[in-house]
């Protein structure tokens, strides 16, 4: 088995809580290093009111205001947080995720 590669992007896990402090340090992870940002929400249905899409798009305006310059690609998973956020680490450079948020979802990835 091999490490991640330095090229692929840094993901950071995004639930719509705010403030998005895990959103910030991706983006300030990533632009050094030269890679896109993927901001991943996970959002099994009926789980949280709203689009999810529109929790994504408050990310996204939120790092193109703090690093405007880098690339962000935005991923609507519908799966549970700790299975989302697993599968996208596997092609992930590293993984961004907060310490609270609606789902608790670093205590699920200590699992």
């Amino acid at each position: 088995m091999t490490g991640p590669d330095p090229s692929w992007p840094l993901v950071a896990g995004v639930d719509g809580s705010a403030p998005s402090l895990a959103v910030d340090r991706a983006a300030d992870e990533a632009e050094p290093r030269g890679v896109p940002l993927r901001l991943v929400h996970a959002a099994p249905a009926g789980r949280y009111p709203g689009p999810a899409g529109d929790v994504l798009a408050v990310a996204a305006r939120r790092v193109h205001i703090r690093r405007p310059g880098l690339r962000v690609d935005e991923e609507v998973v519908p799966d549970e947080p700790r299975n989302a956020l697993t599968r996208a680490a596997r092609t992930a450079s590293s993984l961004v995720v907060g310490t609270r948020g609606r789902a608790g979802v670093t205590e699920a990835l200590r699992r």
